[in-house]
Formats: C-alpha cells, structure tokens, sequence
C-alpha cells in the first residue's frame, strides 16, 4: 500500500503571537504532512507575514512539504476558511490546526498507523488544554482501566475502534470537535463543508455531521486515547472574548436541531445548549445583560444546571 499522505489546513486570524508555534509543530511531525494549506481570513495585524517569514525559513530543510497560502479579501469567519482549505486540499487525509493550537510530533504517523492497519476513515484525537492542564479524554478512562464507554472497543495500546460512532455525542468525557482534534479521509467529506453562517460551535456540528456519514457508509472511526494535540485557551478566541448582550450569537446548530426528533441530534443539541448558555453568561458583565440573557433564552435554563 501506498503511503498515506496528509493536508494540514490552517486559519489563520489575527494570531501573530502563536502562529509559529503552530506552524513549528507540523514541521516538527515524524512524518511530514504532503502540503500545508495556510487560510488568511483577513487579518488586521502582521499574522501572515509572520507565517510567511516562518516558512520561508524551513522551506530549505523541508522541501517535501508543499506549501500553499491563501487569503481572503474580506473576513468571512472560520467556517469558510475551512473550507477554502477543504476545496483545494488533495490529500488522503485533511486535518486542521487552530492557529493558536499544536500537534504533537508523532500525531501524523499514528494516524497513518490506523489508517493502514485498521483502514481508518477518520481518526479522532485526544488533547491537552491549556493552561487549565487538562487531559481529554480523561486519564482515568484509559485502555487498561477497564472504564471504556459501551460506544468504543480497544483495537491497540493507543487507540480504540467506535463501535457505535455516535456514542460520544452524550459523553462528555471524549470530546470530538473542540480544537479540531479530528483527521478525515477526503472520500467522507465531498459533500459535507462548515456551515459558514455559523461563528461559535461550528466544529462541533461539522464533526457531528462527518462521523455519522462515515458510519453510514461503513467507514472505520478510531479513537486515539493519549492526547497528541494541545489546545490552548486563549483571551483571543471567539468564545472567550468579552460579550455585549447585542453581540450574543444564537449558535445555528441550536436553532437547526431544536425540534429534532433524533436521539442523536437532541442529545447534540443538549450538550451545546448547556455549554453555550453557560459560556456567555460567564462572558456577559453587566448584571443587567445577564439578567436578559437568562430571560430570553429562559428554555435552557434546565439544561445548564441539571448533573
């Protein structure tokens, strides 16, 4: 078989301050990616030039690693500059770095490993979150703890096989779309792309909706336990910025799944109304704000502080 290659695609907005580490990680793979995709969504600061000035640096030591840059004319949010990478991307597999995240430096080759010895469509990946120090999945659901969830089954000493693919959807302690710690074969995504008009979980509905086409079509989905990722949290992100109740964002997946009759689909759409009401309630800072936010959106209230 031939060897597996690999489309890593970037975002990359106003993150001058950490695009290097992002981009130090990929170079740093045991088994180099065929071509980095780099997305300007029309930064504001130097983010891409410092991009650039990184890769032309390596492009030297390098050179197997093909490097395509891209940038947007206007801000068109993160949802289409994924997919602009999606649409040019012409590997295997595609997987995405957060311009503030990092992979660590034998992420490509386990995947690799899956996808030759168990015929992986899509690989999931655990993560370190950071500066909380957190470990997802949690340490103590390890392969030998004997605590595995019903939904996977162990295949080796790093990864498990997803039985019952969308299983994690109310299991809270393996996550699939935060960071996107997801790798996908390009023959599960041809027609599946980011809903554009989305600007806060859109991860997490683009994964949902990959993951249950690859189960349909009978596609192999592994679960690697250690985390080979590191997502950090910082004050720039989207959902950790400062809010204005007129800047509030009703997350589209809420709105499509709400009088779903799936199971699958409530349990998704529960999950993020939980954590998206929580979330900007801590970001609101006026008493006022927050006491309108709760009015409002009065309906999830449940959700948020059931156990």
């Amino acid at each position: 078989m031939s060897e597996i290659t690999f489309s890593v695609v970037v975002p990359l907005y106003n993150k001058a301050a950490y695009i290097k580490r992002a981009l130090a990680s990929v170079y740093s793979q045991t088994l180099y990616p065929k071509e980095l995709i780099i997305i300007d969504d029309f930064s504001t600061d130097n983010s891409f030039h410092v991009a650039e000035q990184y890769i032309k640096s390596k492009q030297q030591s390098h050179p197997s690693i093909a490097v395509r840059t891209i940038r947007n004319e206007r801000n068109m949010g993160p949802g289409a500059a994924r997919n602009r990478g999606l649409n040019v991307a012409t590997s295997d597999f595609v997987l995405f770095l957060d311009a503030d995240d990092e992979y660590q430096p034998k992420l490509l080759c386990n995947i690799s490993k899956l996808a030759v010895q168990g015929k992986a469509k899509v690989v999931i990946f655990g993560y370190h979150r950071r500066p909380e120090d957190r470990l997802m999945p949690n340490p103590d659901c390890l392969l030998n703890s004997g605590s595995l969830p019903h939904w996977l089954s162990p295949f080796d000493s790093h990864a498990c096989e997803l039985n019952q693919p969308l299983g994690f959807v109310n299991d809270r302690h393996y996550p699939v779309g935060p960071g996107s710690n997801v790798a996908v074969h390009r023959d599960m995504i041809r027609t599946i792309r980011y809903d554009e008009s989305a600007h806060v979980y859109e991860g997490i509905d683009f994964w949902f909706r990959v993951i249950r086409h690859a189960a349909h079509k009978q596609g192999k989905i592994y679960y690697l336990i250690k985390a080979f990722h590191t997502v950090y949290s910082v004050p720039e992100s989207l959902i950790r910025k400062p809010l204005q109740f007129c800047d509030i964002e009703h997350p589209v997946i809420l709105k499509r799944y709400r009088n779903s009759t799936d199971p699958h689909e409530r349990q998704l759409h529960n999950r993020i109304a939980k954590a998206w009401f929580e979330n900007t309630l801590q970001r609101l800072s006026r008493r006022t704000a927050k006491l309108r936010f709760v009015w409002r959106y009065k309906t999830y209230l449940w959700l948020a502080y059931r156990q």
